[in-house]
């Protein structure tokens, strides 16, 4: 506008040339990998979420835990509506729900029992193997957590307020064993607006690492 004579277009298809010129340069092994690959490969390594904070005797394999004490995930609830599910390997005492980091004093008790973590108990009675809790968290939601079993609403156990920078959670005791899911969905979650974690939150905000 105002005859200034650009061609935006040729604008644009130079600077993409210039980004993949200098993408090729970094990854001088993948010649052929277009710009968006590289970038999508690049942040997958970095970007996977880990149960690293955990108690002394739980024992981790991936996203599968199992002993007896509490895991905490190492991405942040920081978008406005997120999901998440545990599946029932064992069945036993499993609590689900989220919470901040914790002290390693805290991890090794059961969550829910230290003041600081939110969410709902399952007893050994109350799940099967192969059942799976799916775990809606919204900041404007209310309530702010919500669980389905199954895919079917679990509206007793919800919790109407949660203050404070949270995390995905879990404990277990009684011989259980869980698998925590973040993407590819066992169920549908009960709403659309209810989204995996956004996991590139973790790079911008390096405060919410341990």
């Amino acid at each position: 506008h105002g005859g200034y004579g650009y061609d935006m277009g040729n604008v644009c298809g130079c600077f993409v040339a210039t980004l993949k010129r200098f993408a090729a340069k970094l990854q001088p092994s993948s010649p052929g990998l277009e710009l968006k690959e590289i970038i999508k490969k690049d942040l997958g390594k970095s970007q996977k979420i880990t149960l690293s904070n955990k108690g002394k005797n739980v024992k981790v394999s991936g996203l599968r835990v199992s002993g007896s004490g509490a895991a905490v995930g190492s991405v942040a609830l920081e978008q406005d509506a997120s999901y998440f599910e545990v599946k029932i390997i064992k069945p036993g005492t499993v609590f689900v729900g989220v919470s901040p980091k914790m002290r390693d004093d805290q991890l090794d008790e059961l969550t829910g029992d230290n003041k600081t973590s939110f969410g709902s108990m399952w007893g050994s009675l109350e799940l099967q193997e192969d059942d799976v809790i799916g775990v809606c968290h919204g900041h404007s939601e209310s309530p702010m957590i919500s669980f389905c079993l199954n895919g079917t609403r679990q509206d007793d156990r919800s919790v109407n307020r949660v203050k404070g920078s949270m995390y995905p959670c879990v404990s277990i005791k009684d011989g259980a064993e869980i698998e925590l899911i973040f993407d590819n969905f066992v169920k549908k979650p009960p709403h659309p607006k209810f989204k995996p974690l956004i996991l590139a939150r973790e790079i911008l905000n390096p405060r919410s690492q341990v």
